[in-house]
């Protein structure tokens, strides 16, 4: 029996956003320390992020009962790619901020399903994850927290062609759409100089849609002025999803870059 291969991807995938940063220089950047701004109600604080996820994929994915094994590294999923976008982007206004965090990406692999009776599969993904939150920050200062409240919503558009060994191929099809209640942190620590830190953890599911789903992630800032700053880290995104033969219970982690224009 063979381990089963499926190729899917989550992409050049996450998450990052905010923090200000200060104003370019000619050649080398000096150090430039950041001092929190004060919190006003008055003005909008707007960041846009293009990021890239550098991940693999760990778990199972099944339809009508054909269930493969997932256990791929970032250079297997980049393989089968076809296209992907990854934004992510916050408005803020005194202590409350919005943020939304989307990816969109389609794929075509080849599967393996762990079964005497199969030769082989090819599979075809189109996904689109979008995670609305609100965020509140309950300390403001060289360190802000942040609280979150919001949903995710997952579309995973599905087509599983299996070959059976006497060669014949029956193509099977499923798209399944879910929302799920999200709450979660943020904390954005200032360092010396033009470094910072940024955390973030949040779960979610509780069976409203899927039956549990978490994520958590680090990265490391650095700024070149008060519209730019570069992000390097690592994320893990966790999603277990069951209805009705449809299986997504899989795992998503590897580092992250990005870049961040506030504005």
């Amino acid at each position: 029996m063979k381990s089963a291969r499926f190729r899917y991807n989550l992409g050049l995938l996450g998450l990052l956003s905010l923090v200000q940063i200060p104003m370019l220089h000619a050649g080398e950047p000096e150090p430039v320390e950041i001092a929190p701004a004060p919190i006003s109600e008055d003005s909008w604080q707007f960041s846009i992020t293009p990021y890239g996820w550098l991940s693999g994929l760990e778990g199972k994915v099944g339809i009508g009962g054909n269930v493969a094994d997932v256990d791929m590294s970032f250079g297997d999923v980049l393989d089968t790619l076809d296209m992907a976008l990854m934004l992510s982007m916050e408005a803020r206004k005194g202590r409350w901020g919005f943020l939304l965090d989307g990816l969109w990406l389609k794929l075509s692999a080849d599967a393996s399903i762990p079964a005497p009776n199969i030769q082989g599969a090819e599979v075809d993904i189109e996904e689109l994850r979008l995670a609305p939150m609100v965020s509140y920050r309950v300390i403001e200062g060289n360190t802000d927290f942040d609280v979150l409240f919001g949903l995710q919503y997952f579309s995973l558009d599905t087509d599983l062609a299996v070959t059976n060994t006497a060669g014949a191929v029956a193509t099977v099809g499923r798209k399944e759409d879910w929302l799920d209640p999200m709450i979660g942190f943020r904390v954005n620590h200032q360092l010396a100089g033009n470094w910072s830190l940024l955390g973030r953890a949040d779960i979610g599911g509780f069976g409203a849609g899927s039956d549990l789903t978490w994520q958590a992630f680090g990265v490391v800032g650095y700024s070149w002025n008060e519209c730019s700053t570069a992000y390097v880290g690592y994320r893990h995104l966790d999603i277990d999803y069951n209805r009705d033969g449809f299986i997504y219970d899989a795992s998503t982690s590897g580092p992250v870059i990005g870049y961040s224009y506030s504005f």
